[in-house]
């Protein structure tokens, strides 16, 4: 992708082409490239979604990539319910049916580095649980890495 609009500009250098008319192969390129942005970011998640949703915000990138990863700032596609039910497992050391007397499998909201469920505890209490990825640490830790490495490179 880099290297499509970087032999777009240097072509647009070389054959002297109006600006206007280098502005509709941009755009070309912005149609094509920002959905399959969105998609990878979603595919990485952890730290890429954290990229993305400041990136929609701001002016630095064009405006069909921050209207395509605009989706970024409502919500993140959720992990499905067995692998939710799964996690709080782990991580409390109990069953979902244990632990609660009912449990939302649809989730309230998802984010880069977990998603947040309705329950009632077996006392009757309404809580909402936060489940974190199991992931998230090391995603954000490898992905940060691999971000300096790519600063550093260009």
């Amino acid at each position: 992708m880099i290297l499509h609009y970087k032999l777009v500009k240097l072509w647009g250098q070389q054959a002297d082409i109006e600006a206007a008319e280098l502005d509709v192969i941009y755009n070309q390129l912005h149609r094509k490239y920002a959905p399959r942005t969105l998609a990878l970011i979603l595919k990485l998640r952890g730290f890429y979604v954290k990229i993305g949703q400041v990136v929609s915000v701001m002016d630095v990138v064009p405006e069909l990539y921050r209207k395509e990863l605009s989706v970024l700032q409502n919500g993140v596609p959720p992990k499905p319910p067995h692998e939710v039910h799964a996690m709080i497992a782990e991580q409390l050391g109990k069953s979902v049916g244990e632990l609660f007397a009912t449990f939302d499998d649809k989730p309230v909201g998802s984010a880069s580095i977990g998603q947040v469920h309705r329950a009632t505890l077996k006392d009757g209490r309404d809580v909402v649980v936060k489940v974190q990825y199991p992931e998230v640490r090391q995603l954000f830790e490898s992905d940060f890495t691999q971000l300096v490495g790519a600063c550093y490179f260009w």
